[in-house]
């Protein structure tokens, strides 16, 4: 079963594989930390054309990158209640 996402999860590497697992691409998780992307807040204050750099820089097949999309949007949501 997939980690849960929770409103707390919003810092440190920690949370982004916590999010990543929770659209099975947990193993994307280096990469991610590679490039920078090492805390929630940092992904979501990007905007679209940096979220598809992000998806080319990371190498996401189309159907990850919906996943990350999916992950976005849910922790968006979260982050709203």
């Amino acid at each position: 079963m997939a980690a849960q996402i929770t409103a707390g999860d919003v810092v440190g590497m920690q949370a982004v594989r916590e999010a990543l697992a929770t659209v099975n691409l947990a193993g994307a998780g280096a990469a991610f930390q590679n490039l920078g992307y090492d805390d929630i807040e940092s992904i979501l204050d990007l905007n679209e054309p940096e979220i598809e750099a992000l998806i080319k820089q990371v190498g996401l097949s189309p159907g990850h990158a919906l996943r990350i999309r999916k992950m976005i949007g849910i922790l968006l949501e979260l982050l709203e209640e």
